[in-house]
């Protein structure tokens, strides 16, 4: 069995670690090999080994968690918890991290101070050490915060994707630069186009956060406009569906050249507000949050947190309930952000164009038809739109 889950998701992972000035990244050297597995559920893991045929088989007994089996990543990731609790009361500070600031083996950490930097550093490395998790491959936007005898590797870069390697398209973090970047692995792409090939390819987009919402939402117009063809799964498809399919995949390497700043917040910030906006076409409908942050100096920063975006259903939805939708998309991603972010907010306002939408919002549910009524309850709850 898989277990539960009990990590923070990788969305709100990324977007709390985009808000902190200094930010520090590291991976668990082997973290599966350092934990061990009780002896009475080792004997399920033995595999048979010989080096020549001749020889007669060898029985041996894995006894860590083992790669490839359901349950590894739980276990793994219990067993932080697990060390978290029992060096709380030494390491209270870098217990919390534990808990919240791991993604499997990947660790992302941020502050505001250099000096903080610094102590979480120490401190998250020697509770680890108590467990036997040794940290490497450290990075960081100050060169002074990597440890001088760390194990790193020779690029800056660290995959935000555990499951990197099967990815057409993964987000990276290069720490130098201090940005958010894109890699596109085109070999992923198959040279036989059906709607099982274009199906498995558009899944391997990967863009947790919703930066490259745009480009994301047009290849799920195409699967959309697949399914109402009613191909089969490998069948030829139109010439119009791949016609659209070869000119995405043309254009899907500019990705490469596209990166986003990592922080989001303007460094000695006074004022932070939430500025976020919801829309609806026919076709698709989506939702945006930027986050406004003024400096002591009086400027405003702005910077793109995130965004989510819905295919149009099926079946011919009238374009105000599809605005509706879009606010209430826009309503969850609020709420998620909020949870996520670690920062005092000024000031919280939701946009919408949509001025039956503003009405719907502002009647009460219970005189509303039943799509509007379950919508704006849910919306109400948050009471920002404007």
């Amino acid at each position: 069995m898989v277990g539960p889950t009990i990590e923070a998701d990788l969305f709100t992972l990324l977007t709390r670690f985009r808000s902190h000035a200094y930010a520090l990244t590291a991976d668990i050297k082997k973290m599966y090999r350092q934990v061990l597995v009780h002896p009475d559920d080792a004997v399920y893991q033995k595999i048979l080994f010989r080096e020549d045929p001749n020889d007669s088989l060898k029985e041996f007994s894995l006894d860590t968690v083992t790669y490839g089996t359901s349950c590894a990543p739980f276990l793994a990731i219990r067993a932080l918890s697990q060390l978290a609790e029992d060096e709380g009361a030494k390491h209270p500070i870098a217990s919390n991290v534990l808990k919240k600031d791991f993604h499997v083996d990947d660790l992302l950490i941020g502050v505001k101070t250099h000096a903080e930097a610094k102590f979480l550093r120490d401190d998250i490395t020697a509770l680890l050490q108590k467990g036997g998790f040794p940290l490497r491959k450290w990075a960081s936007n100050d060169s002074l915060l990597v440890p001088e005898n760390s194990d790193n590797s020779t690029s800056t870069h660290m995959s935000l994707d555990p499951n990197a390697t099967i990815k057409t398209l993964g987000i990276h973090l290069n720490s130098l630069p201090d940005s958010i970047f894109y890699q596109i692995n085109l070999s992923e792409f198959s040279n036989v186009v059906t709607k099982r090939s274009i199906l498995s390819q558009v899944a391997k987009l990967f863009d947790p956060l919703g930066l490259l919402g745009p480009v994301i939402v047009k290849a799920k117009i195409l699967i959309q406009v697949l399914w109402k063809a009613g191909v089969g799964w490998d069948s030829p498809i139109p010439m119009e569906v791949l016609t659209m399919w070869t000119q995405f995949k043309k254009q899907l390497p500019l990705l490469g050249e596209v990166n986003f700043n990592r922080l989001i917040i303007a460094p000695d910030t006074s004022e932070i507000e939430i500025h976020g906006f919801s829309d609806a076409s026919e076709k698709a409908y989506g939702a945006c949050i930027y986050l406004r942050s003024m400096d002591s100096q009086g400027i405003h920063h702005i910077s793109l947190v995130c965004s989510k975006s819905r295919v149009a259903p099926v079946n011919p939805v009238t374009l105000p309930r599809l605005e509706l939708s879009a606010a209430l998309l826009l309503d969850r991603l609020y709420a998620a952000v909020k949870q996520a972010l670690e920062v005092q907010i000024n000031q919280t306002y939701l946009w919408s164009d949509s001025t039956i939408t503003l009405s719907w919002v502002n009647t009460e549910p219970h005189l509303l038809k039943t799509f509007a009524a379950n919508r704006v309850a849910e919306i109400k709850k948050t009471r920002y739109l404007l």
